[in-house]
């Protein structure tokens, strides 16, 4: 599953709820984590736009999983630079260029967290950890 940190209709609490109630409807966090990651994306809006980096390929690693029993640890999402425009939420505001870049998507907890060093738009520069 994913979610937009910054999904107006659908707050990220919202996600953590389901989790939650996943979790414990599983039998708790290890039990779960064997069939369902929860991938929080920041700047993401509802479902596409915003900030962050919220394209991303979700189907591979369903794929792997389901088919080679490699769970996604970690999806890189890009911001492809291009000026969304989502009327729906913010008519009043038109979209913003902005640069390409990459981050990645991180099993939650876990946040993709900048290194140190290295180029911060490569998402090669970051690690998934729990801040």
């Amino acid at each position: 599953m994913y979610q937009g940190w910054n999904d107006f209709p659908l707050r990220a609490g919202r996600a953590f709820d389901y989790l939650a109630a996943v979790e414990a409807a599983a039998g708790g966090p290890e039990q779960a984590a064997g069939f369902f990651r929860l991938f929080m994306v920041p700047g993401m809006l509802h479902c596409l736009g915003g900030p962050g980096p919220w394209q991303a390929d979700y189907v591979d690693p369903i794929v792997k999983w389901t088919e080679q029993g490699i769970a996604p640890e970690r999806i890189v999402a890009t911001h492809p630079a291009e000026a969304i425009a989502l009327p729906h939420l913010n008519p009043s505001r038109p979209p913003e260029p902005s640069r390409a870049f990459t981050r990645p998507l991180c099993v939650y907890p876990k946040l993709g967290l900048y290194r140190g060093e290295g180029d911060p738009d490569d998402e090669s520069s970051f690690r998934c950890a729990v801040p």
